[in-house]
């Protein structure tokens, strides 16, 4: 994806000020196994 669009098993803490807190929790959730996130984008 773009550098202005990034699915979520691409985010990580460093990337708060981009993606804001909600992207981020997604990102970090859809890394856990187990949990299931819709796949998406921020």
């Amino acid at each position: 994806m773009s550098s202005l669009v990034l699915g979520f098993q691409e985010i990580d803490k460093t990337q708060i000020l981009l993606v804001g807190g909600k992207g981020l929790n997604l990102g970090e959730l859809s890394k856990i196994e187990g949990i299931q996130v819709p796949k998406d984008f921020v």
